[in-house]
């Protein structure tokens, strides 16, 4: 059954590849910009990102945005 307006995004990247980790929560505020409902769901090395420190410890590129920054954006 398709749900309008609700957009399910898979986690799968973590600390070992950062460059990939923004963009699922980039998605997710890219969705509730457009009034839907961004539900996440964390698999794989994806699931260590919701442990305490490591997202704060990560940087997109050198110098770049953390990506804590971009999971406060999407919250």
């Amino acid at each position: 059954m398709v749900e309008e307006g609700k957009v399910t995004i898979f986690v799968t990247h973590g600390p070992d590849t950062p460059e990939r980790c923004a963009t699922p929560f980039y998605m997710a505020s890219v969705a509730l910009a457009m009034d839907c409902e961004a539900e996440m769901i964390f698999q794989i090395n994806g699931a260590l990102l919701v442990k305490k420190g490591v997202a704060e410890g990560l940087v997109v590129k050198e110098g770049g945005k953390r990506i804590i920054d971009f999971m406060r954006d999407a919250k």
